[in-house]
């Protein structure tokens, strides 16, 4: 059963990505939580709530906020400090506020963000991470955390090359990269998702971290704040920065795991 949800998301996703819109793409993913939920309670027989649909600590949630926020800044730093960026521009970014206008100003641009990361956070906790944390690491679970830790992780890594190879038009070099990239976020959403067996930290994070990405740096072929030569040198999901520091979080929240596991 398992697999099988698995290949409904994959199909899901490709027929979006072959849509060619972004749009109807992420329309057609929005059935994945709900088809989660449906596996729960109809096959599995088992009650919705241990998806995930529970609290959080307040710890939890401020390391959720805080951790993008510390992983962007340290791939931005590193970016700066190789001559990766070429500079920072704010009138390359639409002001959804004011029809036509181009570029915004630095308080407009954080309100950009929040509102991006609270409609990404309630978007990912029904769709990615009800999916892929609550339903998969919940279903591969008994074969013990670390594995239902990487399994979920490798098969969120895979759902992400239809859009990059279809929709995206991205090459060889490139989606490789945003799929190992993407990879070790799942690692981080597991880690997040594992501790506190709530999908909220998990959504926080992803939803902050969206918004961070897709704005500064922007997303496929757009245009963010911080502008560079190449996207897989100096983007946080498609560049090889990226793939150098999440790899380092993910070598340490994984450590954790095992860590904690063991005593």
């Amino acid at each position: 059963m398992t697999i099988l949800y698995f290949l409904i998301c994959l199909l899901l996703i490709t027929l979006g990505a072959l849509t060619k819109s972004f749009n109807y793409a992420q329309f057609l993913v929005l059935p994945i939580g709900l088809i989660a939920v449906l596996f729960q309670k109809f096959i599995h027989q088992e009650k919705i709530k241990e998806l995930g649909f529970k609290k959080c600590s307040l710890k939890q949630a401020g390391k959720a906020f805080i951790y993008p926020l510390v992983i962007i800044f340290i791939i931005f730093l590193l970016d700066f400090i190789f001559h990766f960026v070429e500079r920072i521009s704010l009138s390359g970014v639409k002001n959804p506020f004011s029809k036509g206008e181009a570029g915004v100003n630095l308080q407009t641009l954080i309100l950009i963000m929040a509102i991006s990361a609270f409609f990404t956070f309630i978007a990912s906790l029904i769709t990615e991470e009800l999916a892929f944390r609550g339903y998969l690491i919940t279903r591969l679970s008994k074969l013990g955390r670390m594995k239902a830790l990487l399994y979920s992780s490798v098969l969120f890594g895979i759902w992400h090359i239809p859009p990059s190879i279809l929709l995206l038009g991205s090459g060889v070099t490139r989606t490789a990269i945003y799929a190992v990239n993407i990879f070790l976020l799942g690692i981080l959403f597991s880690y997040l998702f594992l501790e506190s067996r709530s999908l909220i930290p998990s959504s926080i994070f992803h939803g902050v971290w969206n918004a961070l990405e897709y704005t500064l740096f922007g997303y496929g072929n757009s245009q963010g704040v911080i502008l560079g030569n190449s996207r897989i040198l100096f983007d946080p999901e498609e560049g090889l920065v990226g793939t150098f520091v999440l790899l380092v979080f993910s070598i340490v929240v994984t450590w954790k795991i095992k860590k904690k596991h063991e005593k």
